[in-house]
């Protein structure tokens, strides 16, 4: 009995070595977050968001957008496509209009949506990172808005069904609080190196800009997010 014993434990020590057991440890934890059940592209999740009055703050000029609305939906685990309407914008008394929007709009049209997690005051919570399909060229000074950021989802329990809860951009000294993410490990990292979500106005120079933003969102079907 004791050698079984003795070869039991000198086998866990090998798979520990050579990795075996830790690839499957860390391949649980990869795996979030997750949206159970899990949205597919015949069966997606869809939803809404209305929001109040939006701040694009930069260190050169400041946009104050009075309504926003979205639409989107998520087609896998944590891939989805959403679009912000940002309405009644402006910078001071010049009129900000995004190009091809009516006047006074600023469109996010078909922006990658992933959700992801992170850490804030030490608790595990979930995000969305938005990433723009394109740079949007805007009125007010010529300024080219373009990147990504990340909004954290408020109100969720991980793993209790929902059908709203409330998405929250916040920028502090013109830049987005949420600049990285620490899971799926895959869309965070490049290598071990923290990926950077951040909006900018683009053009000769890079300049930060930072958005606020409080979404109410609403879910078409109740579902849990696992993270």
């Amino acid at each position: 009995m004791r050698r079984v014993k003795a070869c039991a434990v000198t086998l866990m020590a090998a798979l520990a070595a050579c990795g075996c057991i830790a690839a499957s440890a860390s391949g649980e934890e990869s795996t979030k977050p997750f949206i159970l059940p899990e949205p597919t592209e015949k069966s997606p999740l869809r939803f809404t968001w209305k929001a109040g009055k939006i701040l694009i703050a930069s260190e050169l000029i400041s946009i104050m957008c009075v309504t926003s609305s979205a639409s989107g939906e998520f087609t896998s685990k944590r891939l989805g496509t959403i679009s912000i309407t940002l309405s009644k914008c402006a910078a001071g008394i010049l009129t900000c209009t995004g190009e091809g929007s009516p006047t006074g709009v600023i469109e996010i049209l078909n922006a990658d949506l992933h959700l992801v997690g992170f850490t804030v005051a030490k608790s595990q919570v979930a995000g969305l990172a938005v990433k723009l399909a394109k740079s949007i060229k805007l009125s007010c000074g010529g300024f080219v808005l373009g990147g990504s950021a990340i909004a954290l989802m408020d109100g969720l329990t991980s793993g209790k069904e929902t059908k709203t809860f409330t998405a929250l951009f916040h920028e502090a000294k013109s830049q987005q609080e949420f600049k990285e993410c620490e899971r799926d490990k895959e869309y965070c990292f490049s290598g071990e190196v923290h990926r950077k979500f951040s909006l900018n106005f683009e053009g000769a120079e890079v300049l930060p800009v930072g958005l606020e933003l409080q979404g109410e969102v609403t879910l078409e079907k109740s579902a849990a997010f696992d993270f």
